[in-house]
């Protein structure tokens, strides 16, 4: 009979194990190996992982973006841009844009954007997929992201944030918050 402080290691183990794509064993099955006591304690703490952390922040823009008009549709935008990052995660981003405006000065589009930093102790490259919309009565802009993996210590990320805040198509100038829920698969 395993002790309560082994079955938590050996839980602990098999769940790092299995976060990262294996099993201690080599296995398959991430619960094959271990006792029924630890299958409990992986099942619980799996549940943690697959509803992720809260992740909140700020952002602003650090320049404005460098975007070209589509000479076949004047309000068809393509280009790129970056930010800065501080909260759960520290550090700067860049990406590609493809937008499309309106008559009332309404924007649309998606972002391919890669966020290089810390959270925490721990560092690298967290990839995104963003849609983007601005209002052009409030100059309010909303984006939905999802995040589709990473590197180094952010390897296997997976989650969904927004951002919203106050921006500039004028001056290419904003700032605001980020908050959602993150799921790093930190296999490092």
């Amino acid at each position: 009979m395993l002790k309560s402080t082994q079955v938590s290691l050996v839980a602990a183990l098999s769940l790092s194990a299995f976060a990262c794509g294996g099993t201690p064993d080599g296995s398959s099955d991430p619960t094959e190996s271990v006792s029924p006591e630890a299958n409990e304690q992986i099942a619980t703490t799996g549940d943690a992982l697959k509803r992720g952390v809260a992740v909140s922040g700020t952002w602003a823009n650090l320049a404005p973006d460098n975007l070209t008009a589509d000479p076949n549709d004047p309000y068809h935008y393509t280009g790129t841009g970056g930010s800065v990052w501080t909260g759960t995660w520290n550090g700067t981003t860049t990406y590609t844009a493809d937008y499309h405006f309106d008559d009332l000065g309404n924007v649309t589009g998606h972002l391919r954007e890669t966020f290089t930093g810390t959270s925490g102790k721990k560092s690298g490259k967290i990839f995104f997929d963003d849609t983007v919309s601005l209002n052009g009565a409030t100059g309010m802009l909303h984006i939905e992201t999802t995040i589709r993996g990473g590197t180094r210590h952010f390897e296997d990320s997976r989650g969904r944030v927004t951002f919203d805040g106050p921006y500039d198509v004028n001056t290419g100038t904003g700032s605001g918050t980020y908050s959602g829920t993150w799921l790093n698969g930190d296999c490092r």
